[in-house]
């Protein structure tokens, strides 16, 4: 599977799940929503996500120096 597959994948499941929340009047089962109720749930875990995504983010951009992205220290990253 190429990268842009793996965008395509995410970004669709995303729009899909938000999409029917919204249409079947459930708004507060979007993606967004379930990330603020896990957020609220306790403080370690708002930290937890918020680090969790500041990882994800800082290898997709490229920022993390090499010797600190955990998903090249463990070999799924270039």
């Amino acid at each position: 599977m190429h990268g842009v597959h793996g965008w395509a994948a995410v970004a669709a499941v995303v729009t899909i799940i938000d999409v029917h929340a919204i249409r079947t009047g459930h708004p507060e089962h979007t993606m967004s929503a379930a990330c603020d109720r896990a957020r609220a749930h306790h403080p370690a875990a708002n930290a937890v996500i918020l680090g969790g995504i500041a990882v994800v983010a800082g290898h997709l951009a490229r920022v993390t120096p090499r010797g600190l992205d955990p998903f090249r220290l463990i070999g799924l990253g270039r």
